[in-house]
């Protein structure tokens, strides 16, 4: 067996790829289990016991307990303390022994997929069910040319964006989105769960919202491959700085609505295969807040940030501008352009 130095990250992949194959293990050190749905039971192999529930190994989180003599308390209770307890190895050679059984290849891929498994663990398991809405309800925010007259005129976008975001209008006094630009909401998957309207005046608050969007992130179904070719997700306040962004080139960005962050956004961009965020923020105090809190957690409290777990940094538009949903197109290029020279972040595999 060849000792070799691992970094902290190739430690926590080699537990995972062993958690995953714990068969393989098990039958290497004659370990005897009976499968028990989400544990595997049988007698203590530390210390030799003949409880046949004595012994447990949970599947999911990848530890074992030892209920009779609490062997785990003094070997360490995950695969690594397991192989010690059993073979009498030190640390670095049950983690080598672990490397020669598997021949764990360190790519990427890998460290990516234990470190989004690692990450969703500790954001919570909770179970989430979805509540697709009917296609038919598109119909109801046809294009109208007050929504041109708004958003190509005034905003600056082109048409073909909107068609491309599926925005529409309603000038229905009576309907909830009455003088709003409607852009549909759609999951991962590319189902419609909501609707999102900017409203054209003055006299009502900007933004108003359809269904449970904080579960969500606007245009990850459409921004999903270029996420995963470059490894970069770029994240916005909202719908019109992505739309925006798209316009540029960037294809890879998505929006939360608003500046709070839900535990499930936080997973959809852990899940998304990107090392990298970066997270195009507005250049006002709350962008800044909002910026600091999900990269390093200030002011967060109990708020689990994104930036234990990824590589973070902010982007905020330049003056004069205050958000990009406000800066021209070639500005836009230029920035981010300057961004990717600087720091690599936009490289394609």
């Amino acid at each position: 067996m060849t000792r070799r130095k691992f970094r902290p990250e190739e430690i926590e992949a080699l537990k995972e790829v062993a958690s995953e194959g714990i068969e393989v293990v098990f039958d290497k050190l004659n370990i005897e289990v009976g499968d028990r749905g989400r544990y595997l039971n049988g007698s203590c192999p530390v210390h030799l016991g003949n409880n046949p529930g004595g012994f447990s190994w949970h599947k999911e989180l990848g530890v074992w307990k030892c209920f009779t003599k609490g062997c785990h308390n003094r070997h360490g209770s995950d695969i690594v303390g397991l192989i010690m307890a059993c073979l009498g190895m030190k640390f670095i050679d049950a983690v080598s022994w672990l490397h020669e059984l598997f021949d764990v290849n360190f790519d990427d891929v890998l460290l990516e997929r234990v470190r989004n498994k690692k990450c969703a663990r500790a954001l919570g398991g909770t179970v989430f069910t979805k509540t697709s809405l009917p296609e038919d309800l598109l119909l109801d925010i046809p294009s109208r040319e007050e929504m041109c007259s708004y958003m190509v005129k005034k905003r600056g976008f082109l048409k073909t964006t909107l068609d491309i975001f599926e925005c529409g209008y309603t000038n229905n006094i009576e309907a909830v989105f009455y003088n709003r630009v409607v852009i549909p909401v759609r999951d991962e998957d590319g189902d419609l769960i909501g609707f999102t309207g900017r409203y054209i005046g003055e006299s009502e608050a900007k933004w108003l919202h359809y269904g449970e969007l904080n579960n969500y992130l606007f245009n990850l179904h459409r921004a999903a491959p270029y996420i995963e070719d470059s490894q970069t997700i770029v994240l916005t306040e909202g719908p019109l700085k992505v739309m925006r962004l798209w316009e540029a080139g960037i294809k890879n960005a998505v929006a939360i609505f608003g500046t709070s962050i839900s535990l499930r956004q936080q997973r959809l961009i852990l899940g998304s295969g990107a090392f990298r965020l970066v997270i195009a923020a507005d250049r006002d105090e709350a962008g800044e807040k909002m910026a600091s809190k999900i990269i390093k957690g200030v002011g967060a409290g109990s708020y689990d940030h994104i930036g234990k777990y990824m590589y973070g940094r902010e982007i905020f538009p330049p003056e004069p501008y205050l958000d990009f949903d406000e800066m021209p197109e070639e500005k836009i290029v230029t920035l981010f352009g300057e961004l990717n020279e600087n720091e690599d972040l936009f490289r394609h595999r």
